[in-house]
């Protein structure tokens, strides 16, 4: 499609979206072009700030006109309704300016939901989900098989939450989900294992698959954005310390996923068939491995993640972040230009971090931004577990 024709499809898009809110159900219905088609030129409207997002009564997503192109081709704002002396401020250029006509309820806040910093208006991020170590089928004092489904929907819970802080100031456009390994526990990858587990691997499967799915299917209901998952297998997904390194419940894991969402255009899984997975977002590149491989030194691993990211920079290639997991331990690292992020576990009381580590296991996870000009905007630590 030449340029002409591609700004043509924009118009014909905002022109559906110009006498009030839409969704994309009833965009994808009243348009000519495909699904694809329409999510594409409703995300170039909103880098371009031509509409804006926003919930009905309902919680359902819509999109509300901020400026249309007019016959003449002449760009007209449209201000929101009774908003129009703040409208006048914002688009002034003068966004602090507009807080003396709304109602502030504490400095620096005010009812109205509004973009007040008008120099990032267009700019778009991608959204990374580090999702954290899930070990389901373990078992132990403070952990067994009536508790996973709690903890999968206290992470639903804590990506949504965070989710509307980050929707409130940033127009994310994608979101990515790395997965780097032991999200499967196994039963027979050292000779006591049967004795540390509750559910066999094909119960292990099922709950993982099964919940895992239902957050995929939830998110992407709550912000009606793309989502790619990135994959790779940790060492508890092994069969046995005898078999191929390819035979891993994780992989098998990743597999059945890929099927569940396979009628979702918008869920795409990627699975490497390498230990490891470089993924590049927004021109930015991310080193995804699951750790077992790394050195630790007085039990403690940060000398070795840099060794072994300065090693692999040579070998798998410069990255700009690379993600861990494995040592069930939240941590971040700067080194030159590159940052490590390590990832937590998805509960408490497991004993791997106690008994390497000596330090108790850490239930936090990473999520963080993406823009064109750095590989993490803005960054946080989520706790599953805060008690």
């Amino acid at each position: 499609m030449d340029e002409k024709a591609m700004k043509q499809s924009c118009r014909d898009v905002l022109n559906l979206i110009r006498d009030g809110h839409r969704t994309y159900s009833e965009l994808y219905e009243q348009s000519p072009m495909g699904e694809r088609s329409v999510r594409a030129r409703i995300g170039e409207l909103y880098r371009r700030g031509f509409i804006t997002k926003t919930y009905d009564d309902e919680g359902t997503l819509t999109f509300v006109p901020l400026s249309f192109v007019g016959d003449d081709g002449v760009e007209v704002p449209v201000p929101p309704e009774g908003m129009e002396e703040i409208w006048k401020a914002v688009m002034s250029g003068k966004p602090y300016d507009a807080m003396r006509y709304a109602t502030v309820v504490v400095p620096g806040r005010c009812f109205e939901r509004l973009e007040l910093v008008t120099e990032n208006k267009g700019d778009t991020e991608a959204m990374v989900i580090h999702y954290p170590e899930t070990h389901v089928g373990v078992k132990s004092g403070s952990i067994n098989k009536d508790m996973w489904e709690p903890i999968f929907k206290e992470i639903l819970t804590n990506i949504l939450k965070l989710w509307s802080r980050v929707d409130a100031s940033v127009a994310v456009m994608e979101i990515h989900i790395f997965m780097t390994g032991d999200m499967i526990t196994g039963e027979t990858l050292f000779p006591g294992q049967p004795f540390e587990i509750d559910m066999t691997v094909t119960e292990q499967l099922v709950v993982w698959v099964n919940n895992t799915t239902a957050i995929l299917e939830a998110l992407h209901a709550a912000t009606g954005l793309p989502i790619t998952i990135h994959c790779v297998a940790g060492n508890h997904g092994r069969v046995s310390r005898h078999s191929a390194t390819e035979s891993n419940w994780d992989r098998m894991a990743y597999m059945f996923l890929k099927e569940r969402v396979r009628s979702n255009d918008d869920i795409e899984v990627e699975i490497s068939e390498q230990f490891y997975k470089m993924v590049e977002i927004r021109g930015h590149r991310y080193l995804l491995v699951h750790g077992d491989g790394i050195n630790m030194y007085q039990s403690i691993p940060l000398y070795g993640l840099i060794q072994a990211s300065l090693k692999w920079a040579g070998s798998i290639g410069q990255h700009d972040v690379m993600c861990v997991g494995h040592f069930h331990n939240t941590g971040l690292m700067q080194l030159n230009d590159t940052t490590i992020l390590i990832n937590g576990s998805a509960y408490r009381g497991d004993t791997y971090a106690l008994h390497k580590l000596k330090v108790k296991t850490d239930t936090r996870y990473w999520m963080f931004g993406v823009s064109d000009n750095r590989p993490i905007t803005w960054q946080y630590r989520v706790d599953i577990d805060p008690s």
